[in-house]
């Protein structure tokens, strides 16, 4: 499980907005050129609306489902 997060003015005290659950299963033909076809279908997706225009720094937290933890996450700088 993906849940993402978007931080508007990251260290402001501004509250994050929780963006929703990533679908897995996206088309990913670049990882079934390197792994094989049947990893064709990993990659993520998430559609977002009715966020205010501006900066954004999106945030994944990924759950195992060895440990039901959230593990690592990724970071990313966005403009929408």
């Amino acid at each position: 499980t993906l849940h993402v997060w978007a931080y508007r003015n990251p260290g402001s005290g501004t509250p994050p907005v929780f963006l929703g659950t990533a679908a897995y299963g996206a088309a990913r033909g670049d990882v079934g050129a390197i792994f094989g076809s049947r990893f064709i279908p990993s990659g993520y997706t998430l559609q977002v609306s009715g966020l205010a225009p501006g900066p954004y720094l999106l945030v994944v937290y990924a759950r195992s489902t060895a440990t039901g933890t959230f593990n690592n996450f990724r970071m990313v700088s966005v403009t929408g």
